[in-house]
C-alpha cells in the first residue's frame, strides 16, 4: 500500500524525497531493479535541489543506496560510480562508509 501511495504522489508531483522513500520501500519489498530506479531518480532530483540551494539531508545516503542496488544487480561498474560519488560527499564514519571503502578497494577495481 505504501508503494502505491508513493507512486501516486510522484505521479502528481515528482519530488526527490518521495523517490527516496519509494526506494526504501522497494528495498523492503526485495525489488532491486525498482529500488535502483527510485534511488537514481532521487539522487538526480536531490542534486538539482542542492544546486538550487536547498538542503537535502538524505542525499549522501541515497548515493550509497544507488551503489548497493547496482551491486545487488551485479553491476560492479555502476556500483563503483555510485560509491565514488558517495565517498566524495564525505560521509560520516560508520558502516556505510566502511562498506563503500571496502568495495572500492576490492570488487570495483576492474571498472574504469
Amino acid at each position: 500500500v505504501a508503494r502505491q501511495w508513493l507512486q501516486a504522489s510522484i505521479k502528481a508531483k515528482p519530488l526527490a524525497g518521495a523517490y527516496f522513500a519509494l526506494g526504501q520501500v522497494d528495498v523492503d519489498l526485495n525489488r532491486a531493479p525498482e529500488a535502483l530506479q527510485s534511488f537514481t531518480r532521487a539522487t538526480e532530483l536531490g542534486t538539482a535541489d542542492e544546486k538550487a540551494g536547498k538542503q537535502v539531508p538524505w542525499l549522501t545516503e541515497a548515493w550509497f543506496r544507488v551503489g548497493r542496488a547496482h551491486r545487488d544487480l551485479n553491476d560492479d561498474c555502476g556500483a563503483k560510480h555510485a560509491c565514488q560519488t558517495f565517498m566524495a560527499r564525505q560521509p560520516r564514519a560508520g558502516g556505510e562508509r566502511d562498506e563503500a571503502t571496502h568495495y572500492l578497494e576490492t570488487t570495483a577495481r576492474g571498472c574504469p
